[in-house]
């Protein structure tokens, strides 16, 4: 008998065998959740949700154990020119006390692209490292303590 799945987005998958037809229940692949994302009407909610999508693809290669149930806050984000910093703290059942740090992207034509991220990189010369210019640095680094 062979079996063909066809995945819907609900975490439904509609089972086609050529005896019949069945459904199959699976959770979604990636259920962490962004617990900040701001009101839909919100100018940082693409970001927080870029951000959000990014961690979650960076975890899961690195092989960090965020499990489905890693809640995933955003904030605060600075922008500076082109430049923005992203911190963000990560908690769930297996790792209750989290993870936290903070990323660096520049914005390349209408996409913002990774640079990179640490534990603490809101400091002028951390950042002047990655390749922000001093002004951008500087507020960069001024803004809200981590």
């Amino acid at each position: 008998m062979k079996l063909y799945n066809i995945a819907c987005s609900f975490g439904l998958a509609l089972a086609v065998a050529t005896s019949g037809i069945g459904f199959l229940f699976s959770a979604p692949a990636n259920a962490q959740k962004l617990v900040n994302p701001g009101p839909k009407d919100d100018t940082w909610r693409p970001i927080k949700t870029m951000v959000f999508n990014y961690l979650v693809q960076d975890f899961k290669k690195n092989g960090i154990p965020a499990g489905r149930d890693t809640k995933i806050e955003i904030s605060p984000l600075m922008m500076s020119g082109d430049w923005l910093t992203a911190s963000w703290l990560a908690v769930s059942r297996k790792n209750p006390d989290g993870w936290a740090g903070q990323l660096l992207f520049k914005k390349e034509g209408k996409r913002w692209v990774y640079v990179g991220g640490g534990n603490y990189i809101q400091d002028v010369n951390t950042l002047m490292e990655f390749g922000v210019p001093r002004g951008e640095a500087e507020s960069l680094a001024a803004g809200p303590d981590v």
